[in-house]
């Protein structure tokens, strides 16, 4: 491989996604009815695929490495680099940075032209759309419902884009700093107390219990009442 398809290839794998991105295309030719295409990255070959419709008809192109080569002589940029280069047509197609595309309707398919907004110039290119399908007759009333599918269909795209760029990523959730001590004040003060002192482990038994105490020995009628005492006098009635 040499060293301008080795650029090439580098250059789509980072600007074009084999899924595809879709595009709305202003098209001269259907007021108000923009060119709904899918662009994406050639699996089997070295390019990129095109694909186009404006409900009447389906279009093609093809852009292999001799297609891109010319489109990038035609339009001014031979001697740019071929990401800078598809950079710009990407931005040409999707209608930033300044650029823009314009589609129109020709006996053979779809003609785009293409502005290239540099610093200090706007170059020009074109590109052709091969018709590859056209909407057979169709009645008043599946004229009316293929205009009410396209309308869905737009509405759809435009209302999953939106959900799209609003609906943060498990990636952007996750992202940013860790909190910080200082952001929770439980954490804060747990910090900031003395951890305490910490030393061999004892085990204190309790006191053991001395022998228990002999009651002494009372009256049955009147608990309360205590007996006579060894060596002491007997009782004695006073004379009257």
């Amino acid at each position: 491989m040499c060293a301008a398809t080795a650029d090439l290839e580098t250059a789509l794998t980072g600007l074009f996604s084999e899924v595809g991105s879709v595009l709305h295309i202003p098209d001269a030719s259907r007021r108000d009815e923009p060119l709904l295409a899918l662009i994406r990255r050639s699996s089997s070959s070295q390019g990129i695929s095109l694909s186009a419709t404006d409900f009447s008809g389906l279009f093609r192109a093809e852009l292999g490495f001799e297609a891109l080569q010319k489109l990038r002589q035609d339009s001014g940029m031979a001697e740019f680099a071929w990401r800078t280069f598809l950079q710009l047509l990407s931005s040409a197609l999707s209608g930033q940075e300044g650029c823009a595309t314009v589609a129109s309707s020709t006996a053979s398919g779809k003609r785009l032209e293409l502005r290239f907004r540099l610093e200090s110039a706007v170059l020009a290119a074109h590109l052709h759309l091969e018709a590859i399908a056209s909407m057979p007759a169709a009645s008043t009333e599946g004229r009316d419902f293929l205009q009410g599918l396209r309308g869905f269909v737009l509405d759809a795209i435009a209302a999953e884009s939106s959900e799209a760029s609003k609906t943060p990523t498990s990636a952007a959730r996750l992202a940013g700093p860790m909190p910080s001590l200082t952001q929770d004040p439980l954490l804060t003060r747990a910090a900031s107390e003395p951890a305490p002192a910490t030393g061999p482990m004892t085990i204190s038994r309790p006191p053991s219990a001395g022998p228990p105490k002999k009651r002494a020995a009372g009256s049955l009628v009147d608990p309360h009442r205590k007996t006579k005492r060894a060596g002491g006098k007997p009782f004695q009635l006073s004379a009257g």
